[in-house]
């Protein structure tokens, strides 16, 4: 009976953490064993106050704004049938739009049905059984889903090899769920009969040009929701490869920016120029020729060459354009140019041939 009573304080302030079980469990123990395992069987607790999801997942701000477009419309609708309610018309739009006021009256009413059925947690405590010692605990959730009606005594251990188990019941919310696709469907009849009305009035766009506007409007709005999911698969599987192939290009200008070098780094490296004649002591032990391995172009004399720490070298404006906007690794080796590591000073004999604002005194291997 303690228990009892602090349970049913508990749930009265907002304090209890209630128990979700999907069949109802009767008979068993008379040792109060329930509390123990309302305590430690997390898996079946809903750590989520009563007054809180009550407050915040009954309207969600999507529901609120469908329930204020809808309410909007039904008013300019309505206010629509008065204004023109003396002007003749050779359609059948009046009834048209009435039909459809009542339409849209009853999405709304089942729509908040369906919102307070399936969002918010009915929590409900009672003495089960004849001698009051027991409490049944009904939860309905799961968001428009067949839900379970679940009750639990109080005084029962969930271990009790005499407890039985009653079959789910269905909550008002599965009920909703038949009405609404009717609704759904008449939605469809009447705006494609609206359609042909609006296509076979002659007289309605001069004896009551507001009517018709309005219906033109709605018909046009309506269709254009119908349409809308065919339009995104057209568009996804039509923009589908530009997609891709722009985002395989973002993705690779991405890499190359975390892989490029800084400029600093490069301003770094030695630039000689290239003279044919004393190739040996510029570094270029190459049989024939040295040619620079990006453009495939033989060294013309007085060329700048920018020679990289592993000792490989190019033509200064294709290594740059390398280094800078591609990869900080050398393009023939693929070791990085800013990797420290003991290099060997290449200069030579001729150290007025070195760019000077690269000068140094550093070792390249």
């Amino acid at each position: 009976m303690e228990f009892r009573e602090t349970i049913r304080q508990q749930l009265q302030y907002g304090e209890a953490t209630p128990l979700v079980m999907s069949s109802s469990i009767a008979a068993g123990s008379q040792n109060g064993g329930i509390g123990a395992r309302l305590l430690r069987s997390d898996s079946r607790q809903v750590r989520t106050h009563v007054h809180e999801r009550v407050r915040t997942d009954l309207m969600p701000w999507t529901r609120k704004l469908s329930f204020a477009a809808s309410f909007l419309e039904v008013l300019v609708e309505a206010a629509v049938l008065l204004l023109t309610r003396n002007q003749p018309c050779d359609a059948p739009l009046k009834l048209w739009i009435g039909v459809l006021i009542a339409l849209q009256t009853a999405s709304i009413v089942l729509r908040l049905l369906g919102s307070v059925y399936s969002r918010v947690a009915l929590l409900e405590l009672q003495p089960a059984g004849s001698d009051g010692s027991g409490l049944i605990t009904q939860e309905v959730f799961r968001s428009g889903q067949r839900g379970d009606l679940t009750a639990l005594a109080a005084s029962s251990d969930f271990d009790a090899p005499g407890a039985t188990f009653a079959a789910d019941v269905e909550v008002p919310a599965f009920a909703v769920q038949q009405p609404t696709r009717i609704l759904h469907a008449l939605y469809l009849g009447w705006i494609i009969l609206g359609s042909i009305w609006l296509s076979e009035s002659r007289t309605c766009p001069g004896t009551a040009p507001l009517l018709f506007r309005i219906c033109v409007i709605l018909v046009l709005v309506y269709f254009a929701f119908l349409m809308l999911p065919l339009v995104l698969i057209t568009l996804i599987i039509c923009c589908l490869p530009l997609l891709i192939r722009f985002l395989v290009n973002y993705a690779e200008r991405l890499r190359r920016q975390e892989r490029a070098a800084a400029p600093e780094i490069v301003e770094q490296l030695p630039v000689v120029q290239f003279d044919a004649s004393q190739c040996e002591d510029f570094g270029f032990e190459e049989d024939g020729a040295p040619i620079c391995t990006i453009c495939l172009s033989q060294y013309e004399p007085a060329e700048e060459i920018r020679k990289l720490p592993c000792g490989h070298h190019f033509h200064r404006a294709c290594v740059d354009q390398w280094l800078l906007f591609f990869d900080k690794s050398c393009p023939q080796c693929r070791s990085d140019v800013d990797a420290s590591q003991t290099t060997r000073h290449w200069q030579g004999n001729h150290p007025e041939r070195i760019n000077p604002a690269s000068s140094s005194e550093e070792e390249y291997v």
